[in-house]
């Protein structure tokens, strides 16, 4: 069955062994399945995108660790604000079917210094255009905000910012009670 999907790519373990160590996993996003509906959460944004960074970052892809004291920025992983003169900065997620949550960890911040988000306002979009959902104040960069359940497709966060007006936002992670909604590639894993 791999054949089938990754075509001569494939090695005999033997050969993906190089000086004693084996080649890292190769991740795969979500893919267009003929005849399916997509299946990957659409992220928008009218706060730019900096720095050579996607606002889709956010929502797919690897989570890492924000260390430092090197510089740690990965614009191929990451999502980086522009300035928001207002100090808050938006995000807009369409998930490809309604879907119930009841918490959300926010990764913010990078080199263990820059960019992190202090606050999270929470809403939904559309429909009956219900206020906000919950707005609360983020302790850390890899901090997990709870609220009571609410369901919807497009969801619209809101992050404030620090001094510097610019938020760096590493990825997102949901949750309905213990279970995980479109959990990332590669899980965040606490260095």
């Amino acid at each position: 069955m791999n054949r089938r999907v990754f075509g001569d790519d494939l090695v005999p373990l033997a050969e993906a062994v190089v000086d004693g160590s084996t080649r890292g996993p190769i991740w795969l996003g979500p893919m267009e399945i003929p005849d399916q509906s997509p299946y990957a959460i659409q992220a928008t944004t009218t706060s730019g995108e900096t720095f050579g960074s996607s606002v889709q970052n956010s929502v797919i892809g690897e989570i890492k660790a924000s260390i430092g004291p090197d510089i740690t920025y990965d614009p191929a992983t990451m999502w980086s604000s522009d300035v928001v003169s207002d100090g808050w900065a938006d995000l807009q997620l369409t998930f490809p079917f309604p879907v119930g949550l009841t918490r959300i960890t926010v990764h913010s911040q990078h080199s263990g210094l820059y960019h992190a988000a202090t606050r999270l306002r929470l809403s939904i979009v559309g429909g009956d255009g219900e206020p906000t959902v919950t707005e609360q104040n983020l302790a850390d960069p890899d901090a997990t905000i709870s609220f009571a359940r609410r369901t919807a497709q497009a969801w619209r966060l809101e992050f404030q910012t620090t001094d510097t007006q610019i938020v760096v936002i590493r990825g997102l992670e949901f949750f309905d009670g213990g279970d995980e909604v479109f959990p990332p590639l590669i899980p965040y894993r606490s260095p």
